[in-house]
């Protein structure tokens, strides 16, 4: 699979467990698939969010409150496009604050 090891391959060249405006990006390389997760030190988001924050056109209340910007596709888009290259996407509530978005992609069968 050529665009699993593509995003392999940027966020190597990224670097794992980087950061970068205070987004961290990690890699974990499994026997099977790569997982690439990008934690940041937001508001986070919260648990009845994190259900539907991978629908077309959902944004939270406080993205619709603080800004017109956005259309609610990105994730969404994100999610088919992983889905189509047999992978999984999802987020989870930081410990302290933020949220992390990751996404798995299947390695190439040899």
């Amino acid at each position: 699979n050529q665009t699993a090891g593509k995003v392999h391959g940027f966020v190597c060249a990224v670097g794992t467990g980087g950061t970068l405006a205070g987004v961290s990006i990690g890699l974990k390389n499994k026997k099977k698939y790569i997982k690439i997760a990008l934690s940041d030190e937001g508001l986070g988001i919260s648990s009845e969010d994190q259900k539907l924050v991978f629908s077309r056109f959902y944004r939270t209340a406080k993205a619709r409150a603080d800004s017109k910007e956005g259309s609610g596709l990105g994730l969404a888009i994100t999610k088919h496009l992983v889905n189509q290259l047999h992978g999984e996407v999802g987020v989870m509530q930081n410990k302290v604050k933020g949220s992390t978005f990751w996404f798995t992609l299947p390695k190439k069968k040899k």
